[in-house]
Order: structure tokens, then C-alpha cells, then sequence
């Protein structure tokens, strides 16, 4: 598995669940340019990605963005969607459930929402 350095390397990772594996980025309480310093790096390695059967989980938790975020979010949707078998999110609220709603509505990744990751992972490996 590959292992993240940087800034972000404790926020980027493999993890296995039920002997499948999960690639699991956490974008809890991240604003501003940290966040899209994140989507970035987070790109740059899903580019890399042979497989197209991966499976998504996102903690959202606290995350804030402002426009540029969301037009972020949706690049980064449709490059996910190149590679996802499943793609699930943690810490939906508010205007975060209307852009999954958008998210689903321009990509086929059939994105859900969870309210916490236990429940997220037993869907992604089912």
C-alpha cells in the first residue's frame, strides 16, 4: 500500500476493512487553502490510479469551502468517478447534502451519505 508524506500523509490512506481495500481521505476541519491544497494532492494521486474499481470514503466532518471549493469538488467528482466502484461520505450537513446531490446529478458515481464510518465502510464492502 502506498504510504502518504507531506503535509497530508495522515490524512491520505489505504485501510482495510473485511479484507477489502479502502482508500480513505479525511478532509475533517479543513477550510480555506488547506482543503484545496488537499483536493489537489488527492488528484494528483487518483491520476496515478490503474484501477477503476476503488472504493471512496470521505470524511467531510466540519469541512468548509467557498466557491473555488465547490468548483473544486466537482473536478475532483468526475476524476473520482473514472475509478470508483462505490464512493461514500462521512459528515453531511447542511449545503454538503445539496452538493452530493449535484455531485450524483453530473457523475455516475452513485455517491451516499453516512452518518458515521462504521456504517460508510459495511456499505462500501458490500
Amino acid at each position: 500500500m502506498k504510504k502518504f508524506e507531506g503535509d497530508f500523509g495522515n490524512r491520505m490512506k489505504w485501510i482495510e476493512y473485511n479484507e477489502k481495500d479502502i482508500f480513505y481521505i479525511d478532509y475533517s476541519n479543513l477550510s480555506g487553502e488547506k482543503f484545496l491544497k488537499l483536493i489537489r494532492e488527492q488528484d494528483i494521486y487518483i491520476k496515478t490510479l490503474e484501477k477503476q474499481d476503488v472504493l471512496f470514503l470521505l470524511n467531510i466532518k466540519n469541512m468548509f469551502f467557498d466557491n473555488e471549493g465547490k468548483e473544486k469538488i466537482k473536478e475532483s467528482a468526475k476524476l473520482i468517478s473514472l475509478h470508483s466502484k462505490k464512493f461514500a461520505l462521512v459528515g453531511l450537513t447542511g449545503l454538503k447534502k445539496i452538493l452530493l446531490s449535484i455531485i450524483n446529478k453530473i457523475t455516475s458515481l452513485g455517491a451516499k451519505g453516512f452518518s458515521n464510518e462504521q456504517d460508510a465502510k459495511d456499505w462500501l464492502v458490500n
